[in-house]
């Protein structure tokens, strides 16, 4: 009967005080997690490349930029064919080659270049290949470099 009139209520109150000292420092923790998240939110865009929406913009700052370095270095563009997309849920992955002609030194550099100093788009691949001038009969390295792009599609 005590247990009922007194030691009951003051149980459930004490419970109630818990789950509202748990949520008021949920809340005030609030604007520290926001700003992890949002940092968490930079480094995937990192990750993943630049949320381009335009294939040709895409497209046409790879190619200024390998274009520049190629033409710095010795290296020849043989090949940069269009852009291949994919379209999944809310995602759309858009796949670019280029092909490259050169040192592999500088061919190296070309895809550290991309990989640290410009996040237009992710490398994902590299294939290194020898080929044989039938004229010539010199053999010379090309290279095969994947980017891709990740963009989220506003399905409103």
């Amino acid at each position: 009967m005590i247990y009922g009139l007194a030691i009951k209520k003051t149980m459930i109150l004490r419970s109630e005080y818990k789950d509202l000292a748990n949520q008021l420092s949920t809340v005030t923790n609030a604007p520290v997690q926001i700003e992890n998240l949002k940092q968490k939110l930079v480094s995937i865009d990192g990750i993943i490349g630049a949320n381009i929406n335009d294939n040709y913009v895409l497209k046409e700052q790879i190619l200024n930029h390998c274009g520049e370095y190629c033409n710095k270095n010795n290296l020849v563009i043989k090949d940069f064919p269009e852009i291949h997309s994919f379209s999944h849920e809310n995602y759309q992955i858009e796949t670019s080659k280029i092909v490259i002609q050169g040192e592999f030194i500088d061919v190296l550099k070309l895809i550290y270049m991309f990989e640290n100093q410009y996040k237009i788009a992710r490398v994902v691949s590299v294939n290194f290949h020898t080929e044989k001038n039938i004229r010539t009969k010199q053999k010379f390295l090309e290279t095969d470099i994947y980017f891709q792009n990740v963009n989220i599609l506003n399905n409103e």
